[in-house]
């Protein structure tokens, strides 16, 4: 609680105080009808001083527990979210640990799967063919596997969109980048600049792409498509 205006009030009293008897000689006065006056004087000026304190003292704690309720909201919020945030993180992880696709009767799985679209995608980029066709087309063939993987992911940018409160989007957004595996972010990005996915407006609208790790990978792969897209004269 802030004592100033309190300190100040005192000080003011005091000095009309000092001024009353300086007025008057600062002689004490034998009078009952003087005492009476000087009475008069202090309540006069004592009164709107306690009303002003008074006063202050409600808004105060008024603005206190006002500012205790946000708190607790906010923090209620953040719990409720956090909840989900973690339950949607835990099962988009287990798919990408899951996730397999199958090639030449060999089946990559998880990390080692993301890197076999990373090599298709540099393949077609470099070979000039249309990444957007070619990408669909290895997706339609694993049963829009890849396009699934990318969603588990997409939801819980969903999730921090609409359900995390503004003052902490920041902090999961990076909490959320952190727990990303790089390969994940390799497929975010492949995604983004080769596929149309209206589910990956969700990073997008949080500047996910535009943070600095990811942005690099960004500029690879957007300079990977350039290639593919003046081989398909588009």
């Amino acid at each position: 609680m802030n004592f100033k205006p309190l300190y100040l009030s005192v000080a003011f009293l005091g000095a009309v105080w000092a001024f009353y008897f300086w007025n008057f000689h600062g002689e004490f006065s034998t009078s009952q009808g003087d005492w009476g006056t000087f009475g008069d004087f202090t309540g006069g000026v004592l009164n709107p001083l306690l009303n002003f304190i008074t006063i202050y003292i409600l808004i105060t704690q008024f603005v206190k527990v006002r500012e205790d309720l946000d708190r607790q909201r906010f923090d209620e919020s953040v719990k409720a979210f956090e909840g989900s945030f973690f339950t949607f993180t835990t099962i988009a992880l287990n798919e990408y640990k899951a996730f397999e696709i199958e090639s030449g009767g060999r089946i990559y799985k998880g990390a080692e799967a993301v890197g076999f679209i990373e090599s298709y995608f540099e393949q077609v980029c470099n070979s000039k063919q249309d990444i957007y066709l070619k990408l669909a087309e290895l997706d339609q063939a694993c049963n829009d596997s890849i396009f699934a993987l990318v969603s588990s992911f997409c939801v819980v940018f969903k999730l921090i969109s609409d359900s995390c409160p503004d003052r902490a989007k920041d902090k999961y957004i990076s909490l959320f980048s952190m727990l990303l595996p790089s390969k994940v972010t390799y497929l975010l990005c492949m995604a983004e600049v080769a596929t149309r996915w209206k589910l990956l407006s969700y990073p997008r609208e949080l500047n996910y792409f535009n943070k600095e790790s990811v942005a690099k990978v960004m500029v690879h792969y957007r300079r990977e498509v350039g290639l593919s897209r003046r081989g398909v004269g588009l």
